[in-house]
């Protein structure tokens, strides 16, 4: 599970996601798995 995270943001710095960096890239992309997941 670790190493699919780790992929994700990765991804996410490649492709420049998020503009802005108030939180972290981590905290960004866990936040949305968990709301994915539905834990909203």
């Amino acid at each position: 599970m670790v190493g699919f995270i780790e992929e994700l943001i990765e991804r996410a710095k490649r492709r420049k996601i998020f503009k802005r960096n108030k939180k972290s890239l981590e905290v960004k992309i866990l936040a949305g798995l968990l709301y994915f997941l539905g834990f909203h």
